[in-house]
């Protein structure tokens, strides 16, 4: 799809001008129920919109997977699969970490060719696409090799049970819980962070369509809990655990002594 990475960077600045234009107060005000099952926040739904409007503004070709709003057949053969705001709650509280997500398919979450995730607090950029390799703001970034002594990762289970993961991110050093799953991945690619594992509630492709691709364009991998190879469909109601390595030797198997 021609002109792609612009697309998304002015589709990342209408979300950025709905979050301006919204008042701090109307943040957290009730939005409904989203077609992903969960309930929306008033400023999910104006960063939603902003990037509706836009798309229909510039009759950009492509039908739209969001997390409000659902699918949207335009009749194009791309698809934008949006989450306006990864990590609404701490947007709503002002805890500054959250994004907004972006990425284009033909097909799933395996088939995107061109990714985007807007930091939303810092004005940061992850960029990837397909086969080109990611950037921060317009300089390449790779992940890093893993040190098991300094280890940091982003663990989220399932408050009634503890996994069991059959590689060594099982004794990660360093345990972080941060609220937004595209932002934390990014964090994988630009080697800050080694592993992020979600094995609670499951994730949507909304919010890992983007930085799976950044993540892998940066030297990592993105897998299924068991290790095999991950991916999602289009409808916003599935969920899946995901695990995303900087390093893809911390997938070998835990040697037991």
């Amino acid at each position: 799809m021609q002109d792609a990475p612009a697309l998304l960077d002015r589709l990342a600045d209408a979300v950025e001008h709905a979050l301006e234009d919204t008042p701090l107060d109307r943040y957290g005000d009730h939005g409904g129920m989203g077609a992903s099952g969960s309930p929306a926040k008033h400023i999910d739904r104006m960063a939603e919109q902003a990037v509706l409007d836009r798309i229909e503004a510039e009759d950009a070709p492509v039908n739209l997977v969001s997390e409000e709003v659902g699918r949207v057949d335009r009749g194009h053969e791309y698809t934008l699969i949006l989450d306006p705001v990864d990590g609404t709650t701490n947007c709503v509280r002002q805890i500054p970490f959250y994004c907004t997500s972006l990425a284009i398919t033909a097909g799933r979450l395996r088939d995107v060719e061109h990714a985007l995730v807007a930091d939303l607090t810092t004005g940061e950029r992850y960029r990837a696409s397909l086969g080109q390799g990611a950037t921060l703001d317009g300089a390449p970034v790779r992940t890093r090799a893993y040190d098991a002594e300094a280890a940091v990762c982003s663990h989220l289970h399932s408050p009634d049970r503890t996994p069991v993961l059959p590689y060594r991110v099982a004794k990660c050093r360093y345990p972080r819980t941060m609220g937004a799953a595209a932002l934390e991945m990014s964090l994988v690619a630009r080697g800050a962070m080694d592993v992020f594992v979600n094995v609670g509630s499951g994730l949507r492709i909304v919010d890992i369509a983007a930085s799976t691709l950044i993540v892998e364009e940066a030297g990592g991998k993105v897998v299924a809990p068991d290790g095999t190879r991950f991916d999602m469909g289009l409808d916003v109601a599935e969920r899946a655990h995901v695990v995303a390595v900087g390093d893809p030797t911390i997938l070998e198997p835990e040697v037991v002594a």
